[in-house]
């Protein structure tokens, strides 16, 4: 019985790590499009 719930524990934390680097992810990517639309406007500004 042990070794059932040492895996499910292992696909536990498997899940958790990737949820914890998709959200990462997400919040890095929209910064980045947040920056790079900013300096899109001031170079559309600039011109």
């Amino acid at each position: 019985m042990g070794h059932i719930n040492e895996t499910l524990k292992g696909a536990f934390l498997r899940c958790n790590y990737a949820i914890h680097w998709f959200s990462s992810y997400v919040k890095v990517s929209e910064k980045a499009k947040e920056v790079a639309f900013v300096s899109f406007q001031h170079k559309k500004n600039a011109a």
